[in-house]
C-alpha cells in the first residue's frame, strides 16, 4: 500500500472511530490538534494530511516500491527472525547475519521484482540502506504500512 493509501486508510478507521464513540489516545488527540491547526491556518488539507504526491513521487513507482519492500520483508525475516518460545530451540528460525539474509533471497528476487533484470547483492544491499527505505527493513507489518506489500 502506498504512503498515499496507507493515510487514506488510517483516516477512514479514525472515521470509524468517532463513529462508534470511541475515545481518542493522547496520542490522536494530540495528532489531530496538530493538522486541524495546520489547516486551519490556510495549509492544504491533503498537504497537512499527506495525502498529496511529493515532487517526484508517480503512481507508477508504487507498485515496484511494494515489491522492493516485500524483497526487504524476506530478508528482514532471516535476518531478524521472529523466535517462539513454544518450540525447542532446535526448530527455531536460524538468525542470519545480513550478507548471509540477502544472499538466501537473491535468487528469487527477478521473480518478485516481475521484470528480466539481473539483481545483484549490492542492489539489494542499497536497498536495505536507503534512507527512504528504512520503514521496508521490519519482518512485521500492518495495514497502516506505507509501501506494505501485503495490502
Amino acid at each position: 500500500m502506498s504512503r498515499i493509501n496507507a493515510n487514506r486508510q488510517y483516516l477512514l478507521a479514525t472515521a470509524k472511530q468517532l463513529e462508534k464513540g470511541i475515545q481518542f489516545t493522547p496520542q490522536q488527540m494530540e495528532f489531530w490538534a496538530t493538522i486541524l491547526k495546520r489547516i486551519a491556518e490556510g495549509e492544504s488539507a491533503e498537504v497537512a494530511l499527506n495525502l498529496k504526491r511529493k515532487a517526484g513521487e508517480k503512481k507508477v513507482d508504487e507498485d515496484k516500491r511494494k515489491r522492493i519492500s516485500f524483497v526487504l520483508h524476506l530478508v528482514a525475516s532471516h535476518y531478524n527472525p521472529i523466535v517462539d518460545r513454544r518450540l525447542s530451540p532446535e526448530k527455531q528460525p536460524q538468525k542470519l547475519t545480513l550478507e548471509e539474509s540477502i544472499l538466501k533471497v537473491l535468487p528469487v528476487v527477478a521473480t518478485i521484482m516481475g521484470d528480466e533484470h539481473k539483481y545483484e547483492f549490492e542492489q539489494i544491499r542499497d536497498w536495505w540502506y536507503d534512507n527512504d527505505k528504512k520503514h521496508m527493513q521490519s519482518r512485521l507489518r500492518n495495514r497502516f504500512d506505507a509501501d506494505n506489500p501485503f495490502a
